[in-house]
């Protein structure tokens, strides 16, 4: 499963949250702008509670919130961006910059895993996390990401 043909040029968004708490709320916010969710606080509380267990900060100033609803047909991936940064308790004590948001239907928990594991993959790449902080233009992004996932599969055994 490629990340690219989940993620819409308008499923990316900048925010500025100082916490944890305002980039959750920031990111279900787009997605109901969007109209890709319809209730933003029962996904807003099913993330804060997922983040109570434990922290979805990895490296490369990545995290990557998830959960899953019931009343979804598709999963959705929001790719947010916060320049400034973001404490997400991430395990290298640094601050987040990049979000991937990610929300699968609740009847298919492997598809679920199937997504979560696109998108781990293309958070390993440091040198692309970077490019995707500094870059400004959406479809660049995306066209970045596209270019990792081909380079991956061209890798791969």
């Amino acid at each position: 499963m490629k990340l690219t043909d989940l993620l819409g040029e308008n499923n990316i968004v900048e925010f500025n949250a100082p916490t944890r708490e305002g980039a959750l709320n920031a990111l279900v916010h787009h997605l109901l702008k969007l109209k890709l969710i319809e209730n933003d606080e029962e996904l807003y509380q099913k993330l804060l509670e997922r983040e109570m267990m434990e922290s979805t900060a990895i490296e490369n100033n990545v995290a990557i919130p998830h959960c899953k609803l019931e009343k979804l047909k598709n999963p959705v991936i929001l790719l947010g961006i916060s320049r400034q940064g973001v404490n997400f308790l991430s395990i290298e004590k640094k601050p987040t910059h990049v979000f991937f948001l990610v929300i699968s239907p609740a009847d298919f928990p492997a598809l679920h895993l199937k997504v979560l594991a696109s998108v781990a993959k293309i958070a390993k790449s440091k040198d692309l996390m970077k490019k995707i902080i500094a870059e400004k233009d959406y479809s660049r992004i995306k066209q970045l990401i596209k270019e990792e996932e081909e380079n991956q599969i061209l890798k791969s055994p």
